[in-house]
């Protein structure tokens, strides 16, 4: 069940990749439009959300009872 928990904490780091591909636009064209540090900022909010669920699946996984 830890497993899964923590594999669950991994996977809404991955569909908050995804959401940021699928919703922001390509560098060319926000740098183009004068947009490109907005577009910096969004995709370092994600990373931030990709490193989180990382340590949340970490700290899931050392909190888990020994058998």
């Amino acid at each position: 069940m830890w497993v899964l928990a923590a594999i669950a904490a991994l996977a809404l780091g991955v569909a908050s990749v995804v959401v940021g591909l699928n919703i922001l636009p390509g560098p060319s064209k926000a740098f183009a439009a004068g947009t490109g540090v907005p577009l910096l900022v969004a995709w370092a909010v994600v990373l931030v959300g990709v490193s989180a669920s990382i340590t949340l699946a970490r700290f899931i996984l050392a909190a888990r009872p020994k058998s």
